[in-house]
């Protein structure tokens, strides 16, 4: 059973072709009728001309009768030779039926031109045309020869053509709808697929992949929606993952808080090493929770589109040292070598001191969490024309070739095993293009890691960013 997209479709092509063929059909018939009346009027003012040319010499006003003697009336209704007046001064058989729209034929003639005129006999309704040449006496008009033919016959062959071409056309029309239900079914068969594909989606179900059908533009859609289908599962089980981490990463610190608050209202508060122990790791734990929260703030204003800037003047070298005095005492402890590089000529810029701050916090803590005891890492800026860009390197073990295109996608974690959320790249990423820079990520496994925040000098343009 015909579908009802494909119902719709056969009623559309049937409607449009119905249209081209009555437009072909009127088309034709006006085309015969055009054909026959111009290929008659000019049969006729040929065959008039010739007479009136050929018997000119002979052509007496007083004796016009010896002068229609001479031409050829056969295959005519009537040949008249008329008086400028418009009087009949011979003619071949009765006179026909007046005209009441006038003689305009006769008008032109009179005026030496070759008249021309098409209408009916108003007695018999035959269909009659006319053609009127003038006869000279010297340089002056002194009569009118006018040839008169019948048209029935003509019509009779221009509506046998018109009927035949109207045959053709519902012939036509009967035939389209077998001809094209297999077409169509063939065209929006890849169609159909993709809407029950897309269907499956929607009730999150996940199909086998779309084979790619034969017409190219299905086939290049088939393999957007391949890639599309990847996309998505990739993206579930990345969300997965990043809800899985989550829920460990918030686990931790409140099982740590917990049992230290039980260890402490349990125990005897004379032992202050181990209350001050207590406080210690419950003031980590805390501080690790309120560094998770807000990752997850930001990630929420990030999908919003709402992160703002507050918008001052920023000192790359400046911050970059805050950045390495704040977190070399972290790498003396993980035994990491900490090295900063400074360029010169980098002017101050338009940015958000505190969000770049952020950025850079998020690298360099990366690159502190992967590199090994006995690794380095550097930050370094320099200037290439009107850009700035800050380089952190490691020397860590590097993220693997096929990994590297989504680690600054939302929920990647390179390492499922390390602590974090997992978002801290894509927010970087988000606050760097907010300021019209990008974030570059280079690696190759086991060598290390280079992150690249390349930021333009004239800085941001504008405060907030909202979709």
């Amino acid at each position: 059973m015909a579908s009802s997209l494909q119902r719709r479709l056969l009623l559309h092509y049937f409607l449009i072709i119905v249209a081209a063929v009555v437009v072909l059909v009127i088309l034709y018939s006006y085309g015969i009728r055009a054909y026959y009346h111009t290929s008659a009027e000019e049969a006729l003012r040929q065959r008039a001309l010739l007479a009136a040319y050929t018997y000119n010499a002979s052509w007496r006003p007083e004796n016009p009768r010896l002068f229609l003697q001479q031409i050829d009336a056969s295959n005519t209704l009537q040949v008249e030779v008329l008086a400028p007046n418009g009087q009949v001064l011979a003619q071949t058989s009765d006179p026909l039926p007046r005209r009441v729209e006038g003689e305009p034929d006769l008008d032109a003639a009179l005026l030496g031109m070759i008249g021309v005129w098409r209408g009916h006999n108003y007695v018999t309704s035959e269909r009659i045309m006319a053609v009127c040449v003038p006869l000279y006496t010297g340089d002056r008009v002194t009569g009118v020869l006018r040839y008169t033919i019948s048209l029935e016959k003509t019509h009779h062959i221009i509506n046998t053509l018109t009927f035949y071409g109207l045959i053709v056309g519902c012939v036509i029309i009967a035939v389209t709808p077998g001809l094209f239900v297999p077409l169509v079914r063939r065209a929006i068969a890849p169609l159909e697929a993709l809407n029950n594909t897309a269907e499956q989606i929607i009730n999150s179900e996940y199909p086998s992949r779309l084979v790619k059908p034969a017409e190219v533009e299905f086939s290049r859609v088939a393999t957007i929606y391949n890639k599309m289908f990847d996309q998505i599962e990739r993206n579930e089980q990345m969300q997965n993952e990043f809800i899985s981490s989550i829920s460990h990463e918030l686990r931790t610190p409140l099982t740590a808080i917990k049992g230290w608050e039980e260890t402490l209202s349990s125990g005897g508060l004379e032992d202050k090493e181990e209350i001050a122990l207590g406080l210690e790791i419950i003031g980590k734990e805390a501080e690790r929770m309120i560094g998770l929260v807000e990752d997850l703030l930001d990630f929420s204003h990030l999908q919003a589109g709402r992160i703002s800037l507050n918008i001052e003047k920023v000192s790359i070298n400046e911050l970059v040292g805050e950045i390495h005095d704040l977190l070399s005492v972290k790498a003396a402890k993980k035994s990491v070598a900490l090295a900063m590089e400074l360029g010169g000529g980098i002017p101050e810029m338009d940015g958000d001191g505190n969000r770049l701050k952020q950025v850079l916090l998020n690298l360099l803590d990366n690159a502190l969490k992967f590199t090994p005891m006995g690794g380095s890492i550097t930050i370094r800026t320099h200037r290439y024309g009107e850009v700035v860009e800050i380089d952190v390197i490691d020397t860590g073990p590097g993220i693997p070739a096929k990994e590297l295109p989504y680690v600054l996608s939302k929920f990647v974690k390179v390492d499922k095993r390390s602590p974090g959320s997992g978002i801290g790249l894509s927010i970087a990423n988000e606050i760097v293009s907010l300021h019209g820079g990008q974030l570059l990520l280079s690696s190759e496994e086991g060598k290390g890691t280079k992150a690249t925040v390349r930021l333009p000098i004239g800085g941001v343009h504008q405060v907030s960013h909202r979709k």
